[in-house]
């Protein structure tokens, strides 16, 4: 009964682990790829915060820009940031997670103004002069960007909200992972746990057996002695009577 039992118990242990570290591995590479959504705004925000001010300040400036400008392409809004090695940085590290971010970010606080003030260019059309950074071009391709840097205060707020929902994406899911790990943690214990329970009473089971063996053992072996003592006896006293009948007989006739 206890093997079946320390079986069973042994068997759940085994496929509680596997599915935590299934659940686990799955979290690992999902909190990956937020934490790798997280570093790219946190670029951003340092190369878009207003140079010469704080965070506070910053956020409610009017008059200071960012080296970077906000264009509006085929595949949505993106960020063109005068450096090109700044560019290249960005281009490198973003993610499909946050470039769709950005473009819903962006054309929420910039669509206006690129009504108001962008510059259309399309293949074939001589493009205004303006600081923007452009790609290769292509045979249908058109952006449109600001004319100028853009406000810094208003697009730090704007990414520092995108920021802001990163984080508490990578904060809640290792949160749900510390979850997990103590959930597992305090279950483990429990079936590790019951295994020693079992494996006490077995042992226990198992003394009890070689004790009653080893009485047994001790009366076959004594019954033995008395079987063969009894066999000597017979002998012994079917020879006395042999003897005694042969005397009286004797005795008789």
């Amino acid at each position: 009964a206890q093997d079946r039992e320390y079986k069973s118990v042994s068997g759940t242990l085994s496929q509680q682990r596997a599915q935590y570290e299934g659940i686990r591995a799955a979290n690992q590479q999902d909190l990956t790829v937020k934490k790798n959504d997280l570093a790219v705004f946190n670029f951003i925000m340092d190369i878009t915060k207003c140079k010469g001010t704080n965070l506070l300040q910053s956020s409610v400036s009017l008059n200071g820009s960012a080296p970077v400008q906000v264009c509006s392409r085929d595949q949505g809004f993106e960020l063109a940031f005068e450096d090109s090695a700044t560019q290249a940085k960005v281009e490198q590290m973003m993610t499909p997670g946050v470039r769709k971010a950005l473009d819903s970010a962006l054309g929420v606080a910039f669509d206006s103004k690129l009504k108001a003030s962008f510059v259309e260019e399309s293949v074939g059309v001589t493009p205004k002069p303006t600081p923007v950074r452009e790609s290769p071009p292509k045979s249908v391709q058109w952006k449109k960007c600001t004319d100028g840097p853009v406000n810094c205060g208003l697009l730090h707020d704007t990414m520092s909200l995108q920021w802001g929902k990163f984080k508490d994406l990578v904060d809640e899911l290792e949160a749900e992972m510390d979850r997990n790990k103590d959930a597992w943690q305090a279950l483990k214990e429990d079936l590790n746990e019951q295994l020693d329970v079992i494996s006490s009473q077995k042992a226990e089971c198992q003394t009890g057996f070689d004790t009653a063996v080893g009485t047994k053992n001790a009366l076959t072996s004594e019954s033995d002695e008395k079987t063969v003592q009894a066999r000597e006896l017979t002998v012994d006293y079917e020879r006395e009577m042999a003897v005694c009948h042969a005397r009286v007989e004797e005795l008789l006739y």
